[in-house]
């Protein structure tokens, strides 16, 4: 038989591994809810703009001319880059709703410089620029603004369903 003080031990090694293994179940549930919140504050700082530009451009396959946006969709110090990592810390299907957030976000973002750009060429060297170029651009940038618009609600929907 074993004796009392060696059941003592094993049952001591037993609790300490369990309780350790709750706080770091408890640490890597706040970790994952900290990264929620973060996200869910970005995606709302950005929230108007993309929805007012949504709304007014509901159809990439008819925007009416060149649109030229002055103001970023998103800025090259957004929490995004901070966070891309841990991404993957979130359940499998919120990961993947803000990963094609995010891709949206940065293709609009990527297209409305595009543009900008194009712009200034054209009026520099109306030559050297065709308008056909920016206004795929433009098509491209309304349809990728209004898929990162229509996944804001998922996103903030992850508050409610946290338990």
């Amino acid at each position: 038989m074993i004796s009392e003080g060696l059941q003592g031990v094993i049952l001591g090694g037993f609790i300490a591994i369990f309780s350790q293994f709750l706080i770091i179940k408890y640490y890597g549930q706040e970790s994952t809810r900290n990264l929620e919140n973060a996200i869910i504050s970005d995606v709302e700082s950005v929230e108007t703009l993309l929805r007012d530009f949504s709304k007014l451009h509901p159809n990439p396959d008819f925007v009416p001319n060149v649109l030229s946006i002055p103001q970023p969709f998103y800025t090259e110090n957004g929490i995004f880059y901070n966070i891309q990592g841990d991404i993957q810390k979130l359940k499998e299907k919120n990961a993947a709703i803000v990963y094609k957030f995010y891709i949206n976000l940065m293709i609009a973002e990527s297209e409305r410089k595009l543009i900008r750009d194009q712009l200034i060429q054209i009026n520099e060297n109306p030559l050297l620029i065709t308008e056909d170029i920016t206004l795929a651009s433009t098509k491209r940038m309304v349809a990728s603004v209004n898929t990162a618009s229509d996944l804001i609600d998922d996103i903030k929907n992850f508050r409610g369903k946290r338990n």
